[in-house]
């Protein structure tokens, strides 16, 4: 297939399996990967892909934005050191230019598929756990020099790895309702600790104050590094890059902590 050139061209084509579908083939024949079924995944940047039912094949906007070089040295650097994020399987680039990397496919569904009531104290836990461990992890100077991973804050300290995109899409449970996993680290980036809580509290947690106050105080509890209050998320929501997306759907709802959203702001 031919490379797409235009962004424009780009958002009216890249969910669309059969136009894809060749190029796929050749990308798995290339790794010795039959292919018995192709499905599409939920509409995001990238043409993203489930090839049988064990892996998750995305291949990058060539233009405008791409985050495959990020994704590659997350995944097979800091990233490793966690279950809790997919491995990847294999990665290249197709013969139609396209970059990609083919990922394990979690078991299990994202908690948008789940009811509200799997986000079980255990759960919280867990991604407190999670969370609080990626803050603290240490980054490879050489990543940092390459400009692959980049600051989006500009607050002096602290700095640390935060994913930025922890929606319900992102975090996946078991089917006994356990975690299993986080994915798309395509908006990672180096900021505050904070920053990784406002899409969290506000998408994944709905603004439920339940929620986001034991969230925050197992992380507090949990955490070797950083602390964090509800004034340091509505402050990094100020800068969040997601601001507008986030307060329009905290807009929705009717809780103390989205209220206070609007009227900090």
């Amino acid at each position: 297939m031919e490379l797409v050139s235009s962004w424009e061209r780009w958002c009216q084509v890249f969910n669309d399996l059969d136009l894809f579908r060749p190029e796929i083939l050749e990308i798995c024949r290339m790794h010795g990967v039959t292919v018995q079924k192709l499905e599409n995944t939920f509409p995001g940047t990238h043409a993203v892909f489930f090839v049988n039912d064990y892996t998750v094949l995305k291949l990058f906007c060539p233009v405008q934005y791409s985050s495959h070089a990020l994704e590659l040295a997350l995944h097979n650097g800091p990233l490793l050191a966690s279950r809790f994020f997919p491995r990847i399987r294999f990665h290249g680039t197709s013969p139609s230019g396209y970059d990609y990397l083919a990922f394990e496919r979690l078991s299990g569904r994202p908690i948008r598929e789940c009811n509200p009531e799997a986000l079980t104290h255990q759960v919280l836990e867990s991604l407190a756990d999670l969370v609080s461990w990626m803050h603290s992890q240490p980054l490879d100077p050489d990543l940092l020099a390459a400009g692959v991973l980049q600051s989006v804050s500009a607050d002096p300290a602290p700095q640390c790895l935060v994913h930025y995109d922890l929606t319900r899409d992102h975090i996946y449970l078991d089917s006994e309702g356990n975690l299993q996993g986080v994915i798309d680290f395509g908006d990672a980036a180096l900021g505050c600790p904070a920053d990784d809580f406002p899409v969290l509290f506000v998408d994944s947690f709905a603004c439920d104050d339940r929620l986001i106050a034991a969230f925050t105080c197992l992380y507090n509890r949990r955490s070797q590094k950083y602390q964090i209050d509800l004034d340091d998320v509505l402050h990094s929501l100020e800068r969040h890059p997601f601001g507008v997306p986030i307060r329009a759907i905290a807009l929705e709802l009717d809780t103390q902590f989205s209220r206070r959203i609007f009227l900090d702001n």
